[in-house]
């Protein structure tokens, strides 16, 4: 399975660069090119069909290789043309998909603690009846330091940020079991790509840098808990 854009559909939302980087890239005209030209891995498969459905003007299709087509028919038979594969049709092996980030020392150890929200989405999940219809993985660095605890869920690609634990039965209830994202938990991110807060010497996250993540995370406070003060000149 590939995928693939119709640049002449397409209008620029950036949508799918924001959910998939390592498969989309956006040029200077604002359409949406494909990075990878060899079939999708399955980690990719969940990016991909998650970037078809965020997709406003459905400039992005799922295609069938034409080579692998014909290499199941014989040679006499006329080539099967290249198909594109309804989304709807599509099946994967769960509903959803929720990555926690636990990686490096700031999720999990100064920010938050993601590794025992990780453990709380999967005690959450099977307690609402989710266990073989949502899957919950650790994930590695997701390159968003300091917005953290962060996960992201799934083929919505719908990214939460500052999760405490008290924030994951809401989360499984709502969003998992319900099919809406709650809003107030949402990761609204400054630039597409990384986005890694500055840390002063004692890896605290320097005070004053704007967040903007979530509505009660408009910026970094002096008395942040997880906070240092400006350095000089800052």
């Amino acid at each position: 399975m590939k995928v693939i854009v119709n640049e002449s559909l397409c209008d620029g939302y950036g949508k799918c660069e924001r959910v998939a980087p390592d498969l989309f890239k956006l040029d200077e005209d604002g359409i949406a090119h494909v990075l990878v030209e060899s079939e999708l891995m399955p980690e990719q498969f969940e990016r991909a069909k998650a970037a078809v459905n965020l997709c406003p003007v459905s400039a992005i299709s799922l295609v069938v290789n034409p080579a692998d087509l014909v290499e199941r028919i014989p040679k006499d038979v006329e080539a099967v043309p290249q198909a594109t594969a309804p989304t709807s049709e599509l099946t994967t092996p769960f509903e959803r998909h929720v990555f926690v980030c636990t990686s490096g020392e700031y999720c999990p150890m100064l920010d938050g603690n993601s590794v025992e929200i990780h453990k709380a989405f999967k005690e959450q999940a099977a307690k609402a009846g989710l266990k073989g219809r949502v899957r919950i993985n650790k994930s590695g660095c997701l390159d968003q330091c300091g917005h953290g605890p962060t996960v992201v869920v799934y083929p919505e690609g719908v990214w939460y940020s500052h999760l405490t634990l008290e924030d994951v039965p809401e989360i499984v209830e709502e969003h998992l079991k319900g099919g809406h994202p709650v809003e107030r938990l949402r990761y609204h991110p400054p630039k597409a790509g990384g986005n890694k807060l500055e840390r002063n010497a004692d890896n605290r996250r320097i005070a004053g840098q704007v967040d903007g993540c979530r509505p009660d995370w408009p910026v970094i406070r002096d008395d942040d808990p997880h906070a240092g003060k400006p350095a000089e000149g800052q």
